[in-house]
């Protein structure tokens, strides 16, 4: 299977992701410091703490929120390269080149995958996808104290997918390619209880169900391929032509085989 990664854009998030908690720890320490050694009759000093606090929050909500996505192990990349391993050597796999973040192209069919790192026991139900560890409001709260809500993942891989099918169509005019939106939990303590949900739901890790793999598995048994092998090398050549991409690039691409 062949891998395109953005690694330019991978790097550029993780150092991000350090810089910004940093910062935010030295913009605390900081504002410690003006509030208790700043004279009281400089009105600038006394009300600076007051200001610089903001900032300080903001940079460790983003810098949080970067670290979860970015630098949290598993990493999705990693986590959907296993749970594909066997997917023909024809396939090719996408991470942080479209606004779906990580993109299957395969015979079987195209597919938008949404990630999710949360642990512990997830309950879908239709549209709803629910952490039971983030119920009640200390739970709520710790959530958002560690930017690990799991908010709409059902809502964000259907955007994906019609961000995904805008390209398609605009790479090769006039196919009628349908994109399948999926969502996918990359950690090996997940737990889904799922029932009768608006879009495939599933684990990356093959040791429990329902998971990628027989995601993959059941799509094959429907018979004719959704893409012949010559749809998918045009359509991958199309989408690698609309990035600018192309094997030269190896700070943008890396190839494996799985």
């Amino acid at each position: 299977m062949r891998v395109f990664i953005n690694e330019r854009r991978v790097k550029r998030n993780r150092q991000l992701a350090n810089v910004l908690v940093f910062l935010s720890m030295g913009i605390f320490v900081a504002g410690l410091i003006l509030n208790y050694a700043a004279p009281r009759d400089n009105a600038v000093l006394a009300v600076l703490p007051v200001l610089i606090l903001p900032i300080g929050l903001i940079a460790a909500w983003l810098g949080v929120r970067l670290m979860n996505q970015f630098v949290r192990e598993p990493h999705p990349e990693d986590a959907l390269l296993v749970g594909l391993k066997g997917t023909s050597h024809h396939s090719a796999l996408y991470h942080y080149l479209f606004k779906a973040n990580h993109v299957l192209i395969s015979q079987s069919g195209v597919f938008a995958f949404v990630t999710r790192f949360q642990e512990g026991a997830i309950q879908v139900r239709g549209e709803r996808v629910i952490s039971l560890k983030t119920r009640g409001l200390l739970g709520a709260l710790f959530s958002f104290l560690r930017q690990d809500q799991i908010g709409n993942p059902i809502r964000d891989a259907r955007a994906a997918a019609a961000e995904l099918e805008t390209r398609i169509k605009a790479a090769l005019p006039g196919t009628s390619i349908m994109v399948q939106p999926v969502v996918v939990f990359i950690s090996e303590k997940a737990e889904l209880d799922v029932q009768d949900p608006a879009i495939p739901v599933v684990l990356a890790s093959a040791k429990k169900k329902p998971n990628l793999k027989g995601l993959m598995r059941d799509g094959k048994k429907g018979g004719a391929p959704a893409l012949s092998t010559a749809q998918l090398n045009t359509l991958i050549a199309a989408l690698n032509s609309s990035l600018s991409i192309g094997d030269s690039q190896s700070q943008l691409v890396a190839e494996e085989e799985a």
